[in-house]
């Protein structure tokens, strides 16, 4: 009731009962003369309980007292505050600003790249020096096998005991497998020893699954900011998925055939090092005290059952389209146009990614 009184214009009239003077100014009333505060012309209404509201919150209101109306205007015009176009790349500006966000980026790109490489370069390697691609094909499966075994019990290790305590050690165990390859075909030993060395190098560290869970943490309050990290993460795969497999096709024709691994196991070794080496940002370990129920095994959730059948069909198909495609261009006579095949498929995708992350989360 206050406030309503309040907000009424004030009219003082003249003892000789003739017509107001003027209108004295009161929140949300007529200035003198007829103007309203805040610019509007006369006889434009306000709305009183909208000023009020404002006034008691202590902060301006379009068209009432204190709203300085849009920037350049004149006084006594009206009208609504212009913004700007959308930049597209503003949310990724956006989840750059926490620290030390594009230093694990930058690292995790440079482990990550090597993913995209170590199929194709293996397949390549194998073929060029035992002149079998079937025999590619079956060494190559071997270590997908073998890494989709390893891969969750390294996830969680690493969410036992940190990402750095479980990487590095499992960095080290990749590199002397891949080694081990890189002399069997060297120096022309056996092919059984050749699906020894791929199960070796199966303690592959999940790189984009340990930088998702930094943006999942550092924007664990922030629903937005997850999407778009979650986007960008799909644009960092499908970059790595165009560039690696080029680049392992150039290194193993151009140079030497064990070139594309060689150059895969040293990028993977120094991103992976120079990504645990980032502790800030790190996650901390999960580890399930004594009066803690423990977890149900992952197998025994109905959800994440229908995840696994899920991408393991969709593994399936990056799995085979990498090696099909490398062998079909291959007997077309035009093996060197892989890497442009395969980077045409993954750049679709990666367009996608940077669209869908720019639009705002809903659903």
């Amino acid at each position: 009731m206050i406030l309503f009184l309040a907000s009424r214009p004030v009219v003082r009239r003249p003892a000789d009962g003739g017509r107001p003077r003027g209108l004295r100014l009161v929140a949300g009333g007529r200035a003198p003369g007829g103007q309203v505060a805040g610019g509007r012309a006369a006889g434009a209404r306000t709305t009183d309980s909208r000023v009020a509201d404002g006034a008691e919150a202590g902060r301006p209101v379009a068209g009432g007292a204190g709203d300085p109306g849009p920037a350049g205007a004149e006084e006594g015009t009206a009208g609504p505050r212009r913004r700007g176009p959308r930049s597209v790349f503003g949310p990724y500006r956006r989840i750059f600003a926490a620290p030390g966000t594009l230093a694990f980026t930058v690292a995790g790109f440079a482990a990550r790249l090597p993913g995209s490489m170590l199929g194709v370069s293996m397949v390549l390697m194998i073929a060029l020096s035992r002149g079998s691609y079937a025999l590619a094909g079956a060494v190559s499966a071997t270590g997908v096998a073998a890494t989709a075994i390893a891969s969750p019990l390294l996830g969680r290790l690493v969410d036992r005991y940190g990402q750095a305590r479980v990487s590095v050690p499992a960095v080290g165990v990749f590199a002397t497998g891949v080694t081990a390859m890189l002399l069997c075909v060297h120096y022309g030993a056996p092919s059984w020893t050749l699906f020894c060395c791929t199960i070796g190098s199966s303690a592959v560290p999940s790189m984009g699954s340990m930088t998702r869970a930094r943006w999942t943490v550092i924007y664990q309050d922030d629903e937005a900011a997850r999407h778009t990290a979650g986007s960008f993460e799909q644009v960092v795969d499908e970059v790595c998925f165009m560039l690696g497999p080029a680049l392992a096709m150039v290194l193993c024709t151009t140079l030497f055939p064990e070139a594309g691994l060689l150059v895969g196991v040293i990028l993977m070794v120094t991103g992976v090092l120079a990504f645990t080496a980032q502790r800030a940002t790190e996650p901390r370990p999960h580890r399930t005290e004594p009066h803690q129920a423990p977890a149900r095994p992952p197998l025994r959730i109905p959800e994440l059952r229908t995840v696994l059948v899920t991408f393991l069909a969709t593994g399936a198909v990056f799995g085979s389209m990498e090696v099909a495609t490398v062998a079909t261009v291959e007997s077309y006579g035009a093996g060197s146009a892989s890497s442009v095949v395969l980077a045409v498929q993954a750049s679709g995708s990666c367009l996608a990614g940077l669209v869908f992350g720019a639009l705002p989360a809903r659903g």
